[in-house]
C-alpha cells in the first residue's frame, strides 16, 4: 500500500528533477536565441515547456493538481 510518505517522496523527487530540467532548458533556450532560432515553432514549444517547469520550481508539483481540480470544476459549470 502506498503511504503519504511515499507520495511526498515522489513529489520531492519530481521537484528536484524539475529544478535540473529548468536549468538545462534555460541554457538550451539561451543557446537557441544566440543562434537566431527564437522565431521557430520548436522554440515556441520549448518555451511553453519552460514556463511549466518554472511553475513547478516556484510552486511545487501541486500546481498541476490544483489546476486539474479547477479545470474539472470549470467543465462542470460549462455543462450545467
Amino acid at each position: 500500500m502506498v503511504t503519504e510518505e511515499d507520495i511526498e517522496y515522489v513529489k520531492y523527487c519530481a521537484t528536484q528533477e524539475a529544478d535540473k530540467a529548468y536549468v538545462t532548458m534555460n541554457e538550451l533556450l539561451i543557446s537557441l536565441r544566440l543562434l537566431g532560432y527564437q522565431h521557430t515553432e520548436k522554440y515556441k514549444t520549448l518555451s511553453e515547456a519552460f514556463v511549466a517547469l518554472s511553475l513547478i520550481t516556484r510552486h511545487g508539483i501541486e500546481v498541476f493538481e490544483i489546476n486539474t481540480d479547477e479545470h474539472e470544476h470549470k467543465e462542470k459549470e460549462w455543462w450545467e
